[in-house]
């Protein structure tokens, strides 16, 4: 079952309609999130059926990756034109499917990022 469709990504962006392509390209994109989320956490439908996870939250963190390909499917940084040039904000933006670790974490996944860790060497000194 998807959990996205090409309409929830399509009324996030600014433009009227989409073309054809671009329609089937957002449809791919949401069949490749949606693989990467299913091969990190396999048990998606149960945490949903059980009401551990919102089907919103899938479709929000979906549509949220599809997005930043959509915006820029190039993977354009920066372009220039003339004396001309822009930047784009690479946290926007990306030609490949990324889920960033504050949406697996909106997923539920264990293994996401918690922030800066430290490590502690132990030194033993010879008794």
């Amino acid at each position: 079952m998807p959990y996205a469709t090409a309409d929830d990504v399509r009324v996030l962006i600014p433009k009227a309609s989409l073309e054809p392509e671009e329609t089937e390209l957002i449809e791919a994109r949401i069949g490749q999130t949606e693989r990467i989320i299913l091969r990190r956490i396999p048990d998606l439908a149960d945490r949903i059926t059980a009401g551990d996870l919102s089907d919103d939250d899938v479709r929000d963190v979906v549509t949220a990756a599809v997005l930043r390909v959509v915006r820029n499917p190039e993977g354009f940084i920066q372009e220039s034109d003339g004396t001309y040039t822009y930047m784009l904000d690479r946290s926007t933006i990306s030609s490949d499917i990324e889920i960033t670790d504050d949406e697996w974490e909106i997923l539920g996944d264990d293994d996401a990022a918690s922030g800066i860790g430290w490590l502690v060497p132990v030194i033993r000194a010879p008794a």
